[in-house]
């Protein structure tokens, strides 16, 4: 029994090796196209001839309907909609303006001395919390391009606010 354990890997080896040969052999055969130029992917254990374009449950013409009909819904600034309601930026209140040229001051003296320090991360969280989302992007737009420009050096692991 000993010395038939060099069957079953030999076996295995063997019909891997013909199986690469028979599919390397259909790599050399030229591929069909389908619509408009774009290739047909042809499984294995399926009949080439189902890959055809005349096979094709969409014709040219669907196609380019359904396109046109998908632009024509787009809005006019050509971006997607959103899957639900439209949003409504709404204007920030006076409080709201207020964090945020607090936040600004907070960061423009951090600025002046190129490093974010705990303290300025303690004197911004009550601003950051009470501005508008738009704000709060605005703001950490302006701490990343500082810190990416080398203007600005955290002093903590910590976010900054």
């Amino acid at each position: 029994m000993a010395s038939r354990n060099w069957l079953m890997p030999a076996a295995t080896g063997f019909a891997g090796l013909v199986a690469g040969f028979l599919i390397g052999d259909r790599a050399g055969e030229p591929q069909s196209t389908g619509v408009a130029g774009s290739p047909v992917v042809v499984y294995p254990g399926t009949a080439s001839t189902a890959a055809q374009p005349s096979a094709s449950p969409v014709t040219l013409d669907e196609l380019r309907r359904v396109v046109r009909e998908e632009l024509a819904a787009l809005p006019a600034s050509g971006a997607p909609r959103s899957g639900g309601s439209d949003a409504v930026e709404i204007a920030p209140s006076p409080e709201q303006n207020l964090a945020a040229d607090q936040a600004r001051a907070v960061l423009g003296s951090a600025l002046s001395r190129r490093s974010w320090t705990d303290a300025d991360r303690e004197a911004l969280a009550p601003q950051f919390a009470a501005m508008s989302s738009a704000q709060r992007t605005d703001w950490l737009q302006q701490y990343a391009l500082a810190v990416n420009q080398g203007r600005l050096v955290p002093d903590s692991e910590l976010p900054p606010f």
